[in-house]
């Protein structure tokens, strides 16, 4: 089954689940009051509290500890049928706690599992439902460096117990923003890119820098509202504070330009989770004066990139620039060095710098003019 979700992506599909949920009603029907093991969590069963069990010896043999009394190990060959060990070993309560009554068992039915990159958090989705039966949150301890299997389990066992009886097949990533590098690679969750000070890293969603100054022209980032603050106390400090932009085969020390604006809105109240975006205001003031104008545009193709940059190439020159002259001049300008690529990542798909060179560009624009490339 696929998640009502069209941004979803497949992390792991479990080859043993079809398996597991056809063999599980002749286990249940020969294992009176069966407990599922720490490590086979089943949804729909009881689970043992630990992975390791409390023994203790009871009438000559030794059993296990369970919050609903005392069980024994059932294996595979006391039920018979090879197909039985994709469910096998599970416990049985053999002598029942007096005072906490077992709490039944069932068979759970399929589903699937979507994890919020962003977040942590964690929606069920049944066969066949377009809206959750049931959430949960991942910490980033259990996030970082899982593979699905392990990630299968760890759901599961919450699962077991939420006492809700349906078991996930498959687990599906997703998020609410687009981070720059994939995070699941070979199976596993990787960590995202990070933008980090002294003191702490934060994940980042794009980032644009400046080639020559090093400088931070464009930052996106998610995290606590405390270490997103923390960034930007760096970034809004003293000259010559810097931050490192880190990613899997990335890493870019850049600096602190003290000409900021800021945009931010809450992603998750709970968590306390906030986004940030810094943009230099060379990226965005209408004149630029004595200094590079930069061009930040999305990894989108709603956007005409060729008028946006009319746009910045006009808050340089003291001339009027027409939008429709843009794609010409932005030819020319990179033919001739006035145009400069940044480094960027993530959600930016274009980063530029206007090298405000007047002169030079006053003589290109007049040329193109008189050629006839452009015209009034």
């Amino acid at each position: 089954m696929q998640p009502p979700i069209p941004s979803a992506e497949l992390l792991y599909k479990d080859p043993n689940a079809e398996k597991v949920l056809r063999v599980l009603p002749k286990v249940l029907e020969q294992v009176d009051r069966p407990v599922c093991d720490h490590d086979r969590p089943i949804p729909g069963l009881p689970i043992m509290p630990g992975r390791w069990p409390e023994w203790t010896e009871h009438n000559g043999e030794y059993l296990a500890r369970t919050p609903w009394g005392l069980a024994e190990t059932v294996y595979g060959s006391e039920i018979g049928g090879d197909d039985v060990y994709a469910v096998t070993p599970v416990w049985r309560i053999v002598v029942p706690d007096g005072q906490r009554p077992y709490p039944g068992a069932v068979v759970p039915v399929p589903s699937v599992a979507v994890l919020d990159m962003t977040t942590g958090m964690v929606s069920v989705y049944a066969d066949g439902s377009d809206e959750p039966i049931h959430h949960l949150r991942l910490g980033p301890d259990t996030l970082e460096g899982a593979d699905g299997w392990d990630l299968a389990k760890v759901i599961r066992r919450r699962l077991c117990r939420d006492r809700i009886p349906v078991y996930p097949t498959a687990i599906y990533t997703a998020s609410r923003f687009s981070y720059p590098y994939p995070l699941v690679r070979g199976g596993h969750l990787t960590k995202a890119a990070y933008v980090a000070n002294k003191e702490i890293g934060v994940p980042l969603v794009g980032y644009a820098v400046a080639t020559y100054t090093e400088e931070v022209v464009y930052l996106h980032i998610i995290g606590h509202k405390t270490a997103v603050r923390s960034i930007w106390a760096t970034l809004n400090g003293r000259a010559g504070n810097a931050v490192q932009i880190s990613a899997p085969g990335i890493s870019h020390r850049a600096y602190s330009s003290q000409n900021y604006v800021t945009y931010s809105d809450p992603v998750d109240a709970d968590l306390g989770l906030v986004r940030l975006v810094i943009v230099d205001r060379r990226a965005v003031d209408r004149e630029v004066v004595g200094s590079e104008a930069y061009l930040v545009a999305p990894d989108t193709t709603n956007l005409d990139l060729n008028q946006a940059f009319a746009t910045r190439l006009d808050a340089v020159l003291p001339i009027p620039i027409l939008p429709e002259w843009g794609s010409a001049l932005r030819k020319e300008g990179e033919r001739h060095g006035l145009v400069k690529a940044c480094r960027h990542g993530g959600d930016v798909g274009t980063a530029l710098a206007v090298v405000p060179d007047v002169e030079r560009w006053q003589i290109l624009v007049e040329g193109l003019v008189r050629s006839g490339e452009l015209t009034w």
